[in-house]
């Protein structure tokens, strides 16, 4: 420590969310905009407020710098809060992404996962879905990092073609709030769809104006409303959705927390038997639609389903795609009582994922791969796949 709440740190990995981590006398600073293996003069910002063995730090010079970090290509990259690791090749994130979910089934599940999968994304241009403000002066833009102020933000390079241009074209001086302004409803936040893939000429779809969108998904043709959820990358998620749902049959399957029924489109293939349970009941009416009308379907959360008589039935597969939080003890006490043959796990925290592995590999169930898919590069986020057999 010197100069005050100035200190020389190395960086020893990196944190989940991407910041680096670092732990002099044992305390974890988490430093962001860091690489692992750099040494950098830091300046303590922020201290935990209750045990004090944590701190948060903002890097003042580089003092030894990575082979791995790279120029950012946005002028508002860590003005911004939406990305986290353009100083950071591309390689080396899919590499750290990959050791953040090992430690996390290490650390939290007690698990040792011998091999895990990496399954990449374009690094830039792959974002499909995006939420943006207007600033005061009417201007497009999204939320300055760690603050609830709005950046003006005339180019995105991690958004897809289609919005880089839409966005582009309304760059200057209270041109998007004129432009948007009859269908914003006098709100300053609103969600934006494009179904290019990378291409220039895919169509924009905007919260407000626009209602169902539809887009092809590895072959099958899904529906949903622009402002309810669906995930932001459609390239990467043509890769998951049918690898999700690869060698598995039999007389019936469910697909928990279906959301729109992705999944679901793709089970009633090779199942006699379907059952959709999601708890909102508008997206279960695109499931409806998206899964078929071979399907049965629950508009109630998945641990009170638990307890109807539909899941008292036989399954050969289930499907689960959690919200942040994970299995409720509810639905892991159901998995643990039904065994079911094969399950497959798709989780977007690796934290609540390491506690829900830990419960079940703990009740009989053996987890057979991990797949780690990069739907968010350029941050933090990571999106898993877990297959686990009961039988």
């Amino acid at each position: 420590m010197r100069d005050g709440n100035t200190v020389e740190l190395k960086i020893e990995k990196l944190a989940v969310g991407g910041d680096g981590l670092a732990f002099p006398e044992g305390k974890a600073v988490f430093v962001p905009g860091s690489v692992p293996g750099e040494t950098v003069r830091a300046f303590l910002a922020e201290r935990g407020k209750t045990s004090g063995d944590w701190a948060s730090a903002e890097v003042e010079e580089i003092l030894e710098a990575s082979p791995d970090r790279v120029e950012p290509p946005c002028p508002l990259y860590g003005v911004c809060g939406g990305c986290s690791l353009q100083h950071l090749s591309y390689p080396r994130q899919v590499r750290e992404k990959v050791e953040i979910l090992r430690d996390c089934l290490s650390r939290l599940g007690g698990l040792s996962v011998p091999e895990i999968e990496d399954v990449p994304s374009e690094p830039y241009s792959y974002r499909n879905r995006m939420q943006f403000h207007l600033s005061p002066s009417g201007r497009i833009g999204l939320m300055r990092r760690s603050s609830s102020e709005v950046v003006e933000t005339p180019a995105c390079p991690v958004a897809d073609l289609p919005i880089r241009r839409w966005m582009e074209a309304r760059e200057g001086r209270g041109r998007a709030r004129e432009d948007l302004r009859s269908y914003l409803e006098g709100r300053d936040r609103f969600l934006v769809f494009a179904d290019g893939r990378g291409g220039q000429d895919g169509r924009v779809f905007l919260e407000g104006r626009d209602g169902e969108v539809g887009v092809n998904v590895a072959g099958h043709e899904i529906r949903f409303h622009v402002k309810g959820f669906f995930q932001s990358n459609l390239r990467a998620l043509d890769i998951l959705a049918p690898s999700a749902v690869v060698g598995l049959s039999g007389g019936r399957a469910a697909d928990l927390y279906c959301g729109v029924g992705l999944f679901g489109s793709f089970l009633r293939e090779s199942f006699e038997d379907l059952v959709c349970v999601e708890h909102n009941p508008f997206a279960l009416e695109y499931a409806r639609t998206n899964a078929g009308g071979r399907a049965e379907y629950h508009a109630r959360a998945v641990e009170d389903w638990v307890r109807t008589p539909s899941a008292r039935k036989d399954f050969h597969a289930v499907i689960l795609d959690p919200p942040r939080a994970g299995l409720a003890p509810a639905v892991r006490d159901w998995l643990a009582d039904r065994r079911i043959p094969a399950v497959s796990y798709v989780s977007c925290d690796p934290a609540t994922l390491a506690r829900d592995l830990k419960d079940l590999t703990g009740r009989g169930y053996r987890i057979e791969t991990v797949r780690m898919h990069d739907f968010f590069p350029q941050t933090g986020h990571l999106e898993t796949h877990v297959r686990l057999r009961g039988d």
